[in-house]
């Protein structure tokens, strides 16, 4: 006798399998956005922050705010679009855990280079504020470059 509701017969472990896919599409996507935040964040250090400030570090907040933060908002983007693209369709569907697939890896990164940061001198709250703003940006701006990108494709 069939249910009402009822999504018809599904084999034993299917959901187990379904399950196992949505931990792989996670892994996938954490794993390309950690490699493209990586890959962002040392061209940043390499040749731009290094060579133009040195062991001084920036001396006012318009030198901060054009090579450190700035550029960390082009590593978010990028981190989170990369990211957001290779996680596949069926599970992207899913608005939570699109962004938490996409968002994950920038949110993660900024825990710990605050974890990090937070006892050295210089570190204030305007340093704070404009960290986390980049981050909030980077990944409204990397999920919007997906939404885009997945929207054109559709058409």
């Amino acid at each position: 006798m069939a249910r009402y509701g009822s999504t018809g017969y599904r084999p034993a472990g299917a959901e187990r399998g379904e399950r196992s896919a949505g931990v792989f599409a996670f892994i996938r996507a954490w794993a390309v956005g950690i490699l493209v935040l990586l890959i962002t964040e040392y061209i940043q250090m390499n040749a731009l922050y290094g060579p133009v400030t040195g062991d001084k570090g920036p001396e006012s907040f318009g030198s901060a705010l054009l090579l450190v933060h700035l550029p960390n908002l082009v590593c978010v983007t990028l981190a989170t679009w990369a990211a957001a693209t290779v996680h596949p369709e069926p599970q992207s569907e899913r608005p939570l855990q699109h962004a938490v697939a996409a968002c994950a890896v920038p949110v993660a990164a900024q825990f710990l280079s605050l974890s990090v940061l937070w006892g050295r001198p210089g570190f204030d709250a305007l340093g704070l504020w404009l960290s986390n703003g980049v981050l909030l940006a980077g990944c409204a701006l990397g999920w919007t470059a997906d939404k885009l990108r997945r929207d054109r494709s559709e058409d």
